[in-house]
């Protein structure tokens, strides 16, 4: 399944892929995983203010996916719902510790 994030297309099952055997990555996989993790986390601060509309209050990703709103994401950011969750399931897999 392909993901359009901050402007980059992903193949997602690869990324699952890259991040499930983190041990043995070449280098360009390691520049892709790297670039995909700044794009997803670009997009989270996206959503988190879309959402919230305060970027400096503290929002846990769990508490912020109950909050997700469907007309306020597909107006201001351009995707769906499921999008959204799919990468707070990222931002939650390799940001977990600074935004829980």
């Amino acid at each position: 399944m392909e993901m359009i994030i901050n402007q980059s297309v992903y193949e997602l099952t690869y990324i699952d892929e890259l991040i499930e055997s983190s041990h043995e990555i070449s280098n360009a996989g390691k520049e892709h995983l790297n670039a995909f993790r700044l794009d997803v986390y670009e997009d989270y601060k996206r959503i988190r203010y879309v959402t919230t509309r305060n970027s400096c209050k503290k929002v846990g990703i769990d508490r912020l996916a109950e909050k997700l709103h469907p007309f306020l994401l597909k107006k201001h950011l351009g995707i769906e719902v499921d999008e959204a969750l799919l990468i707070l399931k990222y931002t939650k897999i390799f940001f977990y510790q600074i935004v829980k």
